[in-house]
Parts: structure tokens; C-alpha cells; sequence
């Protein structure tokens, strides 16, 4: 497993303005498109090499085991 960021967690961080679905969840009070801005509060984990059956998710999550998970607070 790898981390999804290498930010600090409670650390201020900026998702991507192309972040996808599944790498990223945001919570608190969200408006608006990406870029959000927040406190990261887990840096998420994805798998380094995957060996699963079949995957039919988006292609860019097929290797996320946990979201990185951002606060709003604006």
C-alpha cells in the first residue's frame, strides 16, 4: 500500500482541480468545482500492484483502498 498524498494529515491541502472520483472524498461545507480547499484529514491508501478479478470501476480508483478525505471549513 502507498499513500494517496504525501501531505501531512491536519495538514492545509488543495485536491487537484482534475481530481477524480474515488481518490478523493471531500466532506464539511463543499461548494463549488475542484480545486476545494481544506484540512486533510486522512491521506487515503491505494494498492502499489493490484491482482483482482476483473475490475469495472473507473479506471482511476481501481487501486484506491481508502479515499483521501478532505474538510471544508468555509
Amino acid at each position: 500500500l502507498q499513500a494517496i498524498t504525501d501531505a501531512a494529515e491536519n495538514s492545509p491541502i488543495e485536491t487537484p482541480a482534475d481530481m477524480q472520483d474515488g481518490r478523493w472524498r471531500v466532506t464539511g461545507k463543499v461548494q463549488g468545482e475542484p480545486p476545494f480547499r481544506g484540512r486533510l484529514i486522512h491521506h487515503g491508501w491505494e494498492a502499489s500492484r493490484c491482482e483482482i478479478p476483473q475490475w469495472n470501476g473507473a479506471d482511476a480508483a481501481a487501486q484506491v483502498v481508502a479515499p483521501a478525505e478532505v474538510e471544508c471549513a468555509n
